[in-house]
This record gives structure tokens, C-alpha cells and sequence, in this order.
């Protein structure tokens, strides 16, 4: 039996970014990562209109507000993808993903950064919970596409093993939405503590540069080798309440899709 879907217990360090002057080792996204080094304090959690009155008023045109002591803005998804990856490696407790696509075959860095954990996404997820039986990952992907998943090569065979062999993975599909609607949030949350929230999904055709060079060799399909064109898109990283408000989705998200409620 599965384990239930609850808050994860925080962890102490809820900032795993490099320290400043590390963006030398990679070959790009160092602007990115100077900024994720030096961070970005929140000074007003609450911007008001010029007629004085919050922007944001949850029931009317948000959902909660919540404030971050640290934020910082992640440009493309090279750079995403290898600080959703360290991000996950410093999990204690829950990792939690949304998003309207997924795909388990993504490399997150380039093989020249390899270290002991894999590259791999659901490689990746798969080593994370065999070296911590405390570790519980919660996967929810938009329901409207699943036959997508049957021309991804070991993407399914891998979603089985988790289904059949993984307690700590759970992956599901959400379909709970109006007819011709879909679910478009891309989120990310570890430990309750630390959190993406944006426009990228860990899927193929979305990792690029900042440079988006016509002829980058990076921009490549899995499996098959494709190249596809640039593709621009950025998310927010987050920690404090505003991670935990986002953790806090995820569940409530997770219950609605099992029917939970």
C-alpha cells in the first residue's frame, strides 16, 4: 500500500543553490545562477493599486497570498532543469511535481556535469527514493494527453515499474476539469520548504539556452535525436509560506484527482 499524501517534514537548509562565483563550472546559464547565488529578498509582500487597494485579493482574483522571503526568476529550462535536479538531490521528505506534460527520459544536465546521481529525470526519481525509504514523490500530469506516453520509448515501461515496484513513487493522471480544458500549472516543491512555479514542464522539446542558437546541439528530442526550435520560457523559485502555499496545492490537487473529497 501507498503511502497517504500529507505535508512534508521541512528541511532545516530550504536553499540548496550554489554559492556565489560557482556558475563558472557550467558552460551556460551563469547569469541565472549568480542571481540564485546572490538571491532576492521580498521587502512588500502585498503591491497595491494606485487606488491604494492590494492587487492581488484572494476570492476575487487569486487563489491565497502568501510571501516569499527569497525569490528568484529562473530563465529557460537548461537552467531549470539542472536546479529542479539540485534542488531534488537535497529532498528529505516529499518531492512533489505538476505539470501538463512529463516526460521521464529528459536529461536535466549535460553528461560533462555528471556525477554520482543520475541525469535522467525518471532515472533521477527512481535512485532519490531507493537511497531514502523516507522519501515519498507525488506525480500528478495532465490527464488530456496520456496516449502521448505510448510512443515515448522507456517513459511508460518506466511509469509501470513505478506503479508495480515504487511505493515511493506515485504518478497519476489528472482529469478532473471542464470538458476542452486541461491543467497547465508547472510546479515543484521539495520539503514543503523550497519551490518552482512557471511556465516549464519537465518534458521533451523545452530544454534551450538563453542564447537559442539556431544550430544548438543541445536542442534535441530524447531517444529519437530531433532537433526542434528554440524555446523560450522562465520560472520562479521560491521558499518560506509561498512554498508551502504551493505544497499546499499540490495536495489539494492530488485529493480532487482521486476522487478524494
Amino acid at each position: 500500500a501507498r503511502p497517504p499524501f500529507c505535508s512534508a517534514r521541512r528541511s532545516p537548509d530550504p536553499a540548496p543553490f550554489p554559492r556565489a562565483g560557482s556558475s563558472r563550472r557550467f558552460p551556460y546559464g551563469s547569469e541565472t545562477l549568480a542571481a540564485l547565488a546572490r538571491w532576492r529578498r521580498v521587502s512588500d509582500p502585498s503591491p497595491k493599486s494606485k487606488a491604494g487597494a492590494p492587487l492581488c485579493q484572494p476570492g476575487r482574483n487569486c487563489w491565497r497570498v502568501e510571501q516569499a522571503a527569497r525569490a528568484a526568476l529562473v530563465v529557460d529550462a537548461a537552467d531549470y532543469f539542472r536546479l529542479a535536479r539540485r534542488a531534488m538531490l537535497g529532498a528529505r521528505s516529499q518531492i512533489l511535481v505538476m505539470g501538463w506534460d512529463l516526460d521521464t527520459r529528459i536529461e536535466l544536465i549535460t553528461k560533462e556535469e555528471d556525477g554520482e546521481a543520475p541525469v535522467h529525470l525518471g532515472a533521477l526519481l527512481q535512485w532519490l527514493a531507493r537511497r531514502n525509504p523516507g522519501l515519498r514523490i507525488h506525480i500528478l500530469a495532465w490527464g488530456g494527453q496520456s496516449w502521448r506516453y505510448l510512443g515515448r520509448g522507456t517513459t511508460l515501461f518506466r511509469l509501470a515499474r513505478w506503479r508495480f515496484a515504487s511505493p515511493q513513487i506515485d504518478f497519476r493522471l489528472d482529469s478532473k476539469h471542464p470538458r476542452e480544458a486541461s491543467h497547465h500549472q508547472k510546479i515543484l516543491v521539495v520539503d514543503d520548504a523550497f519551490a518552482f512555479c512557471g511556465g516549464i514542464d519537465m518534458t521533451g522539446s523545452r530544454w534551450d539556452t538563453r542564447a537559442h542558437r539556431d544550430k544548438e546541439p543541445g536542442r534535441r528530442r530524447p531517444t529519437t535525436h530531433r532537433r526542434y526550435g528554440p524555446w523560450h520560457d522562465a520560472a520562479m523559485a521560491v521558499d518560506g509560506a509561498a512554498a508551502r502555499a504551493l505544497g499546499d496545492l499540490g495536495r489539494d490537487r492530488w485529493r480532487i484527482a482521486r476522487d478524494e473529497e
